[in-house]
């Protein structure tokens, strides 16, 4: 029997720290244990007040001197876990815990607090079956919730299934606990009754979290069962209702790359998901890397980010191997063959063939090793254009290599980077003395098997982007692209839109991908300050009704009127391609990840293109290009500079005027010239190259 004195003591301590008054509860506790110093209460309150006022330690030592004075007693040894566990002593507050739990068995948070430090010890079934005990005593859907995610999560299918299906007949209306049963019933080869599972959570009402993440599950399931029109509803719907997810967007990529028939699609979410997290993809196995690599051109700069990525993606598939010594005499005719998927009705054809047909063949000879999937009338120019071509698609990257070696080619040149279809591999065998990289990726392949990349000056000022490419860069004296279209425009708009609408019209018929929501900002900015003016936007990609909804719901974000954005239908053909031109008065450019062919085709349909340069290459294309033209007035510096340019294009109408007669002409022939200048750059950087391999090896 207590003394009512010691009693009464307690009874103080306890109202005192009710209401936050440790020291007094302290006071009073320290005069109860001098009257009994074995009571195992106020040894065990004493412990706690302790703790709470900041002496954890002494703490421990009270609680452990109750417990000698009651072993066994489950409070007690419940508040000596607690406070080890603060002094971070996990395997006591371990021990403790789990007795406490022996005699509380329905104390669902001690049952999670234990399952944790069973987790964090590495016993991960041994919390998984403490859930399952607790859950089965407290009657709680949540407790097997957990333990069938521990379950599942130790490929344990069949008992996840079981605890999550304890877990629905609790709650039948929760959808994450339908979509994790269906997942394990899934897993477990129960497909009939995994269906019904999602089935049923797809009848419920739910918030946009819980929806995405059951179409997410849904669609996998659904992918799984090769149901692929429905997988590819699924996992839109998941981006649509958490569209800054980049876990949804990830999938839904990944999804189309399989699928082959919707590339820019795919690049369109990767790029969105890197807008939201640019270190959402850094984890990536190799065989994805080239992917993220193209999508983060389109996100705002990031070089050392994809220097790193691409790097990571050579060590581990394109480990460098020595160049072969080159086969003399040092000053003969040079066997040059270029490696392309894009000899075919491809953009990078413009600036590609012209350079094929100008090249002196009396001191090169031209190989193509193409790998066109579909052979067209462009491909037909460009086996043409050469003195042997060898379709290369049937041979793997040791076959082909073998073949370059047979070939003595002398300087291998490849036109995609890390573009679909490329073969890097074939690259990183270094079959050639000679190795260099040109125009198809605006990007480093983060290899070491190049001698040289070809740049310009403008595209790449000396010093600025040389950080971010494993290759050297060359920079030609000259332009280092040259635009002749395989097929010109059949005829021109005489006059801008502007004088039949009343108002400027600005446009982009970038991919979709490009357009980035700094980009929209700066765009919103513009339609504000050019009263009546639209915005056109034309790409395939927003041909899919849901990159369309996407792309608006970007746009609205930013403040764009949306009642002056027109997001139009692509059109089938190139004639009708460039004919869209004449809807245009002023073509905006894209940042950081600039156009190529649509600057050009911009020029060439009589519509300045204004452009902002940045500090990388794929955001200094256009600045090259516009440069080279003598239209460097529609270079701007600084997103400023870009509103202020495109404001007072679009308050001249007699300017417009001017630019629609003159700029087919004048940008015609600058390309012209470029081609001519392109051509001999490229022949000279060849030719220097090779000498400084023989150099090196000392053939004369």
């Amino acid at each position: 029997m207590r003394d009512a004195r010691v009693q009464k003591l307690l009874t103080q301590a306890l109202a005192a720290r009710a209401r936050r008054d440790l020291r007094g509860a302290s006071t009073a506790l320290a005069t109860a244990r001098t009257l009994a110093p074995g009571d195992a209460d106020v040894l065990h309150i004493a412990g706690i007040v302790a703790h709470e006022r900041g002496g954890s330690a002494q703490g421990l030592s009270l609680i452990e001197q109750a417990l000698a004075a009651r072993p066994g007693d489950a409070r007690i040894h419940r508040s000596r876990g607690i406070v080890a566990l603060a002094l971070q002593q996990t395997d006591v507050a371990r021990e403790s815990l789990r007795i406490a739990l022996d005699g509380q068995p329905a104390d669902t948070a001690l049952a999670r607090q234990v399952a944790d430090l069973l987790v964090r010890a590495g016993d991960t079934l041994a919390a998984a079956t403490l859930l399952e005990r607790s859950a089965l005593a407290a009657g709680d859907a949540g407790l097997d919730f957990a333990a069938g995610n521990l379950m599942q999560g130790l490929g344990r299918f069949e008992d996840a299934s079981r605890a999550f299906a304890r877990a629905a007949a609790r709650t039948p209306a929760d959808v994450a606990t339908l979509s994790n049963l269906a997942s394990a019933l899934a897993r477990c080869g129960r497909h009939d009754e995994a269906g019904q599972a999602f089935e049923r959570a797809s009848r419920l009402t739910v918030g946009p979290a819980d929806g995405a993440r059951l179409a997410h599950a849904y669609g996998l399931f659904r992918q799984a069962r090769a149901e692929i029109d429905a997988a590819a509803r699924l996992f839109e719907t998941a981006v649509a209702l958490q569209p800054d997810d980049p876990a949804y967007r990830r999938t839904l990529a990944a999804f189309l790359l399989t699928r082959r028939d919707a590339p820019m699609d795919a690049v369109w979410h990767l790029t969105r998901a890197l807008e939201v997290d640019p270190a959402a993809f850094d984890d990536s196995p190799p065989q994805d890397i080239p992917a993220v690599l193209m999508s983060l051109l389109y996100v705002v700069p990031d070089p050392a980010r994809q220097h790193r990525l691409a790097s990571r993606w050579a060590r581990a598939v394109a480990p460098p191997v020595p160049a072969p010594a080159p086969q003399g005499p040092r000053d003969r005719r040079l066997r040059i063959a270029y490696v392309s998927a894009d000899f075919r009705d491809h953009a990078v054809a413009n600036f590609i063939l012209p350079i094929l047909q100008r090249h002196d063949r009396a001191g090169f000879e031209i190989v193509a090793y193409a790998h066109v999937e579909r052979p067209d009338a462009v491909t037909g120019l460009c086996r043409a254009a050469c003195d042997a071509w060898h379709d290369v698609g049937a041979l793997d990257d040791d076959g082909l290599a073998s073949q370059v070696r047979a070939d003595g080619i002398d300087v291998l040149v490849d036109l995609m980077g890390h573009t679909g279809g490329s073969r890097p591999g074939l690259f990183a065998r270094r079959p050639a003395t000679v190795q260099a990289t040109y125009l198809g990726y605006p990007g480093t392949t983060g290899m070491t098997c190049f001698d040289a990349r070809f740049v310009d000056a403008v595209s790449d000022p000396p010093g600025l982007t040389d950080p971010a490419f494993s290759e050297p860069l060359l920079r030609l004296e000259s332009p280092f692209l040259a635009y002749r279209p395989v097929e010109p425009p059949a005829g021109l708009v005489p006059e801008p839109p502007l004088r039949r609408n009343g108002h400027a019209t600005f446009g982009c018929f970038n991919n979709a991908a490009k357009i980035t929501r700094p980009m929209l900002s700066i765009w919103a900015r513009l339609l504000r300050d050019v009263p009546g003016s639209r915005l056109r936007l034309k790409s395939a990609a927003t041909d899919n009704p849901a990159i369309a909804a996407d792309l608006r719901r970007l746009a609205k974000s930013v403040g764009m009127p949306m009642d002056r954005l027109d997001i139009v239908p692509s059109v089938a053909g190139r004639q009708a391609h460039l004919a869209s031109y004449g809807e245009v008065d002023i073509a905006l450019d894209c940042f950081p990840y600039n156009g190529t062919t649509t600057t050009c085709e911009a020029l060439g349909c009589g519509v300045p293109v204004v452009t902002l340069a940045g500090d990388t290459h794929v955001s200094r294309v256009s600045a090259s290009l516009l440069t080279h033209a003598g239209l460097g007035a529609f270079v701007a510096g600084d997103p400023d500079a870009y509103v202020a340019i495109a404001r007072r294009l679009a308050a001249d109408a007699a300017a417009l005027d001017t630019w629609r007669q003159a700029l087919p002409d004048r940008f015609g022939r600058a390309q012209a010239e470029a081609v001519a200048r392109v051509t001999t750059a490229i022949e000279s950087a060849y030719r220097e190259l090779w000498r400084r391999r023989c150099d090196l090896a000392g053939v004369g």
